[in-house]
Formats: structure tokens, sequence, C-alpha cells
């Protein structure tokens, strides 16, 4: 990361250091929620049944910017499976850009707000699969 800030010439302030950290946490946050999210149906289900390996390919993805990409991959990546919201919106103020393809600029800073509401629905999403949850040893 530091080479790439380098090489782009983006130097950091003291609030470019602040929301570079914040945005570490908060990606963080909502890459373990939406991996965890997605690996709840094996609880409840007998046998490996998996929805993360979808999530990892949302995960590459999202290793270009969302922008490149058509509305409906858009919006699967900023409102159901907010992936986004750990790589692209974050970094575009401290690149300098305003890229942010069909949504508005206020988005890039949205990513404290995702990781909260993404602690709740995986909560949420806990509390419901673990009612639903049956041995299956003896």
């Amino acid at each position: 990361m530091i080479f790439s800030f380098i090489s782009l010439g983006v130097t950091l302030n003291l609030w470019g250091i602040l929301w570079l950290v914040i945005t570490l946490v908060s990606g963080g946050i909502i890459s373990g929620c939406v991996f965890l999210i997605s690996s709840l149906p094996s609880v409840v289900v007998i046998g490996n049944v998996s929805l993360k390996n979808i999530t990892y390919v949302f995960k590459d993805v999202v290793q270009y910017p969302l922008s490149i990409f058509g509305t409906p991959l858009q919006i699967i990546l900023t409102v159901f499976i907010p992936l986004g919201f750990t790589t692209f919106y974050p970094l575009q103020p401290l690149l300098g850009k305003q890229d942010m393809g069909i949504f508005p600029v206020f988005i890039q800073y949205l990513s404290p707000l995702v990781a909260i509401v993404m602690v709740l629905l995986l909560l949420l999403a806990w509390r419901t699969v673990i009612n639903k949850y049956e041995s299956t040893g003896t």
C-alpha cells in the first residue's frame, strides 16, 4: 500500500491516515460479516451447503473499480453484498477521485456505517440460524 501511494504521488495528512485506519477496520469487518453470513446456511442444512463460494467470486471482482461494471453489478456490490465498501468507495477520497459509478459522491464515506449495519445483520442472521440448529450427532 505504501509503495502504491508513493507511485501514485498520494500524500496522506492526518485526516488521510485516520481515514485509512478507519477504512481498513471497516473493510475487515464488512468482509468478515459477508463471509460469515454466506456460511450460515451450512449450520442448519445437513451437508456442506454454503454460499461462500459466490462471495469469493465477488471478492475477486472488487479488486477492480466498480464503475467499470454495469449497473446491476454495481448495485449488487453496493447494496446486497456490500464489498464495494471494503476497497473501492473508501479509497476514492484518498486517491482524489470521485468516480462513484451510479451512486452519489457521499457514499465514499459510508464504510463505517455499513460495517455497523453488517454486524447487526450478522447478529440477526446468527440468532435466526442458531434457533433452527439441530445436531446430527448422538
